[in-house]
């Protein structure tokens, strides 16, 4: 009986026992899920590239599996989810949770809307004047939309460009009225377009003459140059050159060849398209030839010849007042050589014999010596004639005595110019020959400027 009796009260412990175990503890009773939506409204519309995010919160169930969709593929198993829409059109995105003892869905209807193209212009106003001969210039900046947006340009219907902007100068034969057009649109279909009417017109008749001076002299057997040089208001212009009345050329320059000593009245006037004229009159006095010596050019009144190089400086040789109208050089002109610049330099420029033969008639194989004024004011310096690759010195040196000199320079015996050949002037010298050092090329006695002026050949 003692023993039946364990047994019995071993029993109750054991289940007891088994009741209190932890998976007993844990069981819970299924409940439907139930959830809470970010997103209300079942259909909107976004911009393509834009990111959405769908948040689902649960509120209740138990054992709850969710899954999105977006246009029927499987994009997530989570709650929530983001999702960048990249593509243009309409998109369905699907939410599903489900348990044992229910299921909730959600769907959205995704319009994906392309960014429009939003430009800017740098010219506003539809209607626009060019002037001939200067740029139009019309630019497109892209504000927003733009995915690899494609520019297009037409002028009167015929293409002129594919890039943000336009430029065009346009001709005297393109005066009057142009259709411009400009046309964009990026990856996404979206456009922009813009029209300008371009109306081009012509300045007033502006012309520039040469020689700027009223009263010219010069000498027999020289020529001077004579030009008109349209700025503005070119469109259909005749040119009639006349000396003392008559009409000699109708070109837009002039060369007046001085065959007879005496006084002329050299004219030009300008006429366009539109009747506007422009008229200079110049009064040129030619005096005779003297045979003291073979003058070249004395520079007095003429613009310096083709027969010279002017640009192996900077600024090189130039035609200048006489700094110096004293002593044995009174004339009004002459050439500066001037270098810029700190560093060593001889400068140079140079006479070309075959221009002076072709274009002057002055043959200079028949000479064998140069002289030529200068003033170097204080500068000691020793100009060179550089000939056939030989650096010549003068036969008598230079003074510096801060006024007008005359340097003679002497070929060897039996030896004379070439017409074929150059010479070269090499005024920035030292007496060794070198060239001048750097340094400050202000200085009193380094400023890099010599004057020239009646060379003559003997």
């Amino acid at each position: 009986m003692m023993k039946q009796g364990l047994l019995i009260v071993l029993g109750a412990t054991a289940a007891f026992m088994a009741a209190c175990t932890p998976e007993a503890a844990q069981k819970v009773d299924p409940v439907a899920p139930e959830f809470k939506f970010s997103i209300a409204e079942s259909s909107f519309s976004v911009d393509v590239d834009s990111t959405v995010f769908f948040g689902a919160e649960l509120l209740k169930g138990t054992d709850v599996k969710t899954v999105w969709s977006v246009n029927g593929e499987k994009v997530a198993g989570t709650p929530s989810v983001k999702w960048t829409f990249s593509e243009l059109g309409v998109s369905t995105v699907h939410f599903l949770a489900s348990n044992s003892l229910g299921k909730v869905e959600k769907e959205y209807t995704v319009t994906v809307l392309g960014i429009p193209l939003v430009v800017s212009y740098s010219v506003e106003d539809p209607q626009v004047q060019a002037v001939v001969g200067t740029p139009l210039e019309i630019a497109v900046n892209v504000v927003s939309g733009d995915k690899s947006t494609v520019h297009s340009w037409t002028l009167d219907d015929e293409p002129v460009g594919e890039t943000p902007s336009f430029s065009k100068t346009f001709t005297e034969e393109e005066m009057g009225t142009h259709i411009l057009a400009y046309y964009g649109e990026n990856i996404d279909g979206e456009r922009a377009s813009r029209e300008w009417t371009v109306t081009v017109v012509d300045l007033p008749l502006e012309v520039n003459f040469t020689p700027a001076e009223d009263a010219l002299e010069s000498m027999e057997t020289k020529s001077v140059n004579f030009a008109a040089s349209i700025v503005h208001g070119a469109t259909g212009a005749v040119y009639s050159w006349k000396v003392d009345g008559t009409e000699v050329s109708m070109g837009a320059a002039y060369t007046y060849e001085c065959t007879a000593a005496g006084e002329y009245t050299i004219s030009v006037t300008v006429t366009n398209g539109i009747g506007e004229q422009a008229l200079k009159t110049w009064s040129l006095t030619v005096a005779e030839k003297t045979d003291t010596a073979d003058l070249f050019d004395d520079f007095e009144y003429a613009a310096i010849g083709p027969w010279f190089n002017l640009g192996e400086n900077q600024p090189g040789i130039e035609l200048v007042d006489n700094p110096l109208k004293a002593g044995i050089n009174t004339s009004d002109k002459c050439l500066r050589d001037r270098v810029f610049g700190s560093g060593g330099t001889s400068g140079y420029f140079t006479l070309k014999g075959p221009v002076m033969l072709s274009q002057a008639g002055f043959d200079i194989s028949q000479y064998s010596g140069i002289r030529f004024h200068v003033y170097l004011g204080k500068n000691p310096y020793y100009p060179r004639v550089e000939f056939a690759g030989v650096k010549y010195t003068s036969v008598n040196p230079p003074q510096f005595n801060d006024e007008w000199e005359v340097l003679e320079f002497q070929l060897p015996e039996g030896m004379f110019f070439d017409n074929t050949k150059n010479i070269v002037f090499r005024p920035l010298l030292n007496q060794s020959g070198s060239n001048i050092s750097g340094g400050n090329t202000e200085a009193e006695e380094n400023n890099r400027t010599v004057y020239i002026d009646n060379i003559e050949f003997f």
